[in-house]
């Protein structure tokens, strides 16, 4: 069924019920009648209904951008308070496309899609070839079909609580697009809330992480919220309005990555100012040594710490470079060899030295080591940056989804500059209350006593560990 509303209709349409009702529900009697009969509703071959929208300024002889409201059965509420009067503002035409029975979106097919699309009233300005398709948990699978099948088609997707998943012969795994298909602005609205929103995010994470350079991938947070039907703010209108005019997008905002700018960013002056204050480093322990891949590192542990080897991730040439379901990441990424140093067993406080490869400039090891942890799914937020006595610092927060709640670390790094192979050294503390002077203690002491060699003996097929 096709309906035509106007801009009358349509502000009309603003108060109007939603337009998908809820499912009833099964009808009382045995559990198995009542399952039988679910089954059969939802095997039942499903209709689309399309409404159409006119932009909000029409000029004679000229189409408009068509976005495409993928409208599951959680979609109305927001499609007529939210969708509907930003695309309008936005000159935008509109197609709202949902199921009859409501929520079938699986049986959908991508022709009768298109042939929707394609039918156009003569009234409705739309150009068909170029599409803004939204879509949220239930329709963003048919969206992601769309776009791998018709790349040339789609001008951008919103995604709304939608997992970047595909279903391959060999199990789910994370969304990996051809290259026409990078080449399309994408605009992700997630919630942080649970654990659930966090796997989301994390995954969303990782698949900016591996977009080329090239790319435009926004991840847009919404702080607090969970899984269900989230909604941009402004920020979205200026890529909206890029969309439009068919110019490449400039990605919005990371709202959890400025919440961690604004709560941490006296933390991280502080810390600077403990480094540049001239602390003492902590008394010297044991000194450790350790041979691993082309690597000789050798430094010396603060008295009453220990090396904690369960803690130190292996040298891997190859596994560097792949995830932990073993693809291959988008970079090539810097193998390091790793000495891992504690006052307490998997305590919060603790140090991470590592030799790296270098190209003469600690900033490019930093950039190296940021896309590792981002392929991770973990969020970076650097606070400061600079360079000091042939170092260059960093203070840094990692956030990671860890069950209902978020873990953060933060983080003191430094790079010794112009050496072919140099020291990435990262104080980390997981607590509540980092101290910035005790950091910048441990700091001093792994920089005094550090060293790193070329191990030209090694076998990096076969590392010996030291």
């Amino acid at each position: 069924m096709k309906s035509w509303v106007g801009l009358c209709v349509w502000i009309v349409c603003i108060a109007a019920t939603p337009l998908c009702a809820e499912e009833p529900s099964p009808p009382t009697g045995d559990a198995a009648s009542a399952l039988r009969q679910r089954l059969a509703a939802q095997a039942a071959p499903a209709a689309l209904d399309a409404t159409w929208y006119r932009p909000h300024v029409e000029h004679r002889g000229k189409v408009n951008p068509l976005a495409v409201i993928l409208a599951s059965k959680d979609f109305p509420a927001s499609t007529k308070g939210f969708w509907v009067p930003t695309l309008w503002k936005e000159n935008f035409c509109a197609l709202v496309l949902t199921t009859q029975p409501p929520g079938h979106w699986s049986s959908i097919r991508l022709a009768a899609v298109l042939r929707e699309i394609q039918d156009a009233p003569k009234e409705v300005p739309a150009d068909t070839n170029r599409l803004l398709l939204v879509a949220d948990t239930q329709t963003g699978p048919l969206a992601m079909r769309l776009l791998e099948t018709y790349p040339r088609r789609i001008a951008g997707v919103v995604f709304i609580s939608f997992t970047p998943i595909r279903i391959t012969p060999t199990g789910p795994g994370l969304w990996e697009p051809a290259e026409d298909v990078w080449s399309i602005p994408v605009w992700s609205v997630v919630g942080t809330k649970g654990k659930n929103a966090a796997k989301v995010l994390e995954l969303w994470r990782k698949f900016a992480a591996r977009a080329p350079m090239d790319a435009s991938v926004c991840v847009d947070t919404r702080l607090g919220r969970g899984t269900g039907h989230l909604l941009p703010d402004e920020a979205i209108l200026p890529w909206l309005r890029s969309i439009w005019a068919g110019e490449r997008p400039t990605p919005g905002p990371d709202r959890q990555a400025e919440a961690e700018r604004k709560q941490f960013a006296d933390l991280a002056v502080r810390i600077r100012r403990a480094v540049q204050g001239g602390v003492l480093p902590m008394p010297g322990g044991e000194l450790v040594t350790k041979t691993e891949g082309p690597f000789r590192l050798t430094v010396r542990a603060p008295e009453g710490w220990w090396r904690d080897q369960e803690g130190e991730k292996a040298y891997s040439l190859q596994g560097a470079r792949t995830d932990k379901q073993g693809r291959t990441l988008a970079d090539e990424r810097n193998p390091y060899t790793e000495v891992y140093l504690t006052p307490k067993r998997r305590g919060p406080f603790f140090v991470r030295v590592r030799a790296a490869k270098s190209a003469g400039r600690g900033e490019t090891v930093l950039r190296d080591f940021e896309k590792l942890v981002a392929a991770k799914g973990y969020l970076s937020v650097s606070m400061d940056r600079w360079n000091q006595d042939g170092w260059t610092w960093d203070v840094s927060t990692y956030l990671l989804a860890w069950g209902e709640n978020w873990q953060r670390w933060t983080i003191l790094t430094a790079v010794r500059d112009a050496a072919p192979v140099t020291p990435l050294i990262m104080v980390m503390d997981a607590s509540d209350t980092p101290d910035p002077k005790a950091m910048a203690s441990a700091m001093r002491s792994m920089i005094d006593s550090v060293r790193v060699e070329q191990n030209d003996a090694a076998n990096a097929k076969s590392p010996s560990g030291g």
